[in-house]
């Protein structure tokens, strides 16, 4: 029930319906008591605030999902996972290129702990690509050959 929500709110955000796609992971974040959907949820809702430029919205969520890590000992991989992207689209548009760096780094590591994850590696590659735009706009170019670095010997 929890994944085909989710997955439910991931086909409205790909059609672009935001807002309707907000207003099913709020929902679904309110009614689970679970901290995986819950971090799961707050994950694509940090996604959404960003897209339309909510960032006090994105930084709540955030907050929430940290409350949540303080608060459960035992995070699985999947969880901190969602955690970090959804750290990582926050940097993104607050234009926290050291914050990003750090994301793109736990991503790898994540991605490479769970070799079988399709959403640790996608997360990890959209995070990456967030990544190389930024040093692109910074005329960090030389940096983008560490990204490839990064991924054939993640250290």
């Amino acid at each position: 029930m929890i994944a085909s929500r989710l997955l439910e709110a991931d086909i409205l955000y790909q059609t672009g319906a935001l807002r309707t796609a907000s207003g099913c992971l709020a929902a679904l974040a309110r009614e689970t008591s679970l901290p995986d959907a819950r971090l799961a949820s707050l994950s694509r809702l940090t996604e959404i605030a960003c897209d339309l430029g909510e960032l006090a919205d994105a930084r709540q969520h955030v907050a929430e999902m940290e409350h949540i890590e303080r608060a459960s000992a035992d995070l699985t991989i999947p969880d901190r996972v969602e955690l970090n992207y959804a750290r990582a689209r926050s940097a993104v548009s607050v234009r926290d290129g050291m914050m990003l760096q750090r994301g793109a780094r736990e991503a790898l590591r994540f991605a490479n702990q769970s070799p079988r994850s399709e959403r640790a590696w996608s997360l990890a590659i959209r995070i990456n690509a967030y990544l190389a735009v930024d040093r692109y706009h910074r005329r960090d170019l030389a940096a983008r050959w560490q990204l490839t670095s990064d991924l054939l010997d993640p250290a």
